[in-house]
This record gives C-alpha cells, sequence and structure tokens, in this order.
C-alpha cells in the first residue's frame, strides 16, 4: 500500500433525476487543452493526465507516472511541534 492510497477517497459525478452525468471534466479538459495550444503547458503534460471514475486505475497511474519513474519511497513523517502536533 502507498502511503496516500488511505487518503485517496472516490469521487463521483451528481448524476440528474434521468441518470445522465450532470456534471463532467469536460471544460478542465478544454481548458487544459488550450494551455498546451498556447504553449501555456507543454503537450506531454497533457499525456500525464487521466481522467477516471476508478481508484485502481488512478492509482496505478500514480505508480507508473509517479512513484515507480522517480523512485519515490513511502516516508513516515513525525509530528511537527511548531504546529502543535502530537503522535497518535
Amino acid at each position: 500500500m502507498l502511503p496516500f492510497e488511505g487518503f485517496l477517497t472516490p469521487f463521483t459525478f451528481p448524476e440528474s433525476s434521468n441518470g445522465a452525468v450532470a456534471a463532467s471534466p469536460q471544460p478542465a479538459l478544454r481548458l487544459l487543452r488550450h494551455f498546451a495550444r498556447s504553449h501555456t503547458i507543454d503537450d506531454a503534460d497533457l499525456k500525464l493526465l487521466l481522467v477516471t471514475d476508478n481508484i485502481g486505475d488512478a492509482l496505478e497511474h500514480i505508480r507508473t507516472h509517479a512513484v515507480e519513474q522517480f523512485g519515490l519511497v513511502e516516508r513516515r513523517m513525525t509530528p511537527s511541534r511548531v504546529l502543535g502536533e502530537r503522535a497518535a
């Protein structure tokens, strides 16, 4: 299990009364494609983006494009005294 897996929760778009999806990621995707066309972001960045409603697919995408690619490892965080945190 990766350190972030416990924090991910499924997100579903609200459905309308007829069962159709009322919200869509399409406006955000159009904006990102516009950014790529105007060279605000690189086309390669869009290839890293995955839009899915499947948590397993999302975790696998993160493993492939972040954890494995950059050799990330789990690190236990220690409480910050500055922030007033205490060990659980």
